[in-house]
C-alpha cells in the first residue's frame, strides 16, 4: 500500500476536580467553541464535544502520529486555561487528574455522537459512575437504552 489510511476515533471523558457540579451549559457551549478553534490550530479534529455540570465528553479523530495521552492533555489544558483566563468560575478551576479514552469503531461513530449529544438526558437516569461502567463495557444495555429510547 503506497499510502497510510487510519481511522482512529476516540471517545474521551473527564471530570471536574472532586466532581464538582460547576459547569453551566453556557460555559460548556463557550468552551466548545474555544476548544474547536485551538484544536484546529494544533491539527487535531474534534467531532463533537458536550457535557454536564461535573464532566465532559469529546469524540476525537486522531492522526496516526497523535497519541490518546497527547490529545487528552491538549483538550484538558486548553479548556482549563480558557475557564481560568475568562474568569468563568470563581476561584481556581481544575479537572481531575485522569481521563477515559475509549476507541470507537468507524461503524459506531454515529452512535457515540448521539450519545455525547444527549448527555443531559442520559444523566437524568444514570450518574457518572454508572456511565463509566457503560463506557468500560461493564453494562452495554444502559448505553443502548439511553441512545435508542
Amino acid at each position: 500500500m503506497s499510502k497510510s489510511y487510519v481511522s482512529n476515533y476516540v471517545h474521551f471523558t473527564w471530570s471536574t476536580k472532586h466532581r464538582e457540579r460547576i459547569l453551566t451549559f453556557d460555559i460548556i457551549n463557550e468552551m466548545r467553541e474555544e476548544l474547536f478553534r485551538i484544536a484546529a490550530e494544533k491539527s487535531f479534529w474534534i467531532d463533537i464535544f458536550n457535557g454536564v455540570p461535573d464532566h465532559v465528553h469529546a469524540l476525537v479523530a486522531l492522526k496516526a502520529t497523535q497519541s490518546i495521552a497527547w490529545a487528552a492533555q491538549q483538550m484538558k489544558g486548553i479548556t482549563s486555561y480558557w475557564i481560568n483566563t475568562q474568569n468563568q468560575i470563581s476561584g481556581d478551576f481544575r479537572w481531575q487528574n485522569g481521563y477515559g479514552g475509549f476507541s470507537v469503531s468507524r461503524w459506531d461513530v454515529e452512535m457515540v455522537r448521539e450519545y455525547i449529544r444527549r448527555q443531559p438526558e442520559h444523566h437524568s437516569v444514570m450518574n457518572y459512575e454508572q456511565e463509566l461502567d457503560v463506557l468500560m463495557g461493564c453494562d452495554k444495555t444502559l448505553l443502548k437504552r439511553n441512545v435508542n429510547p
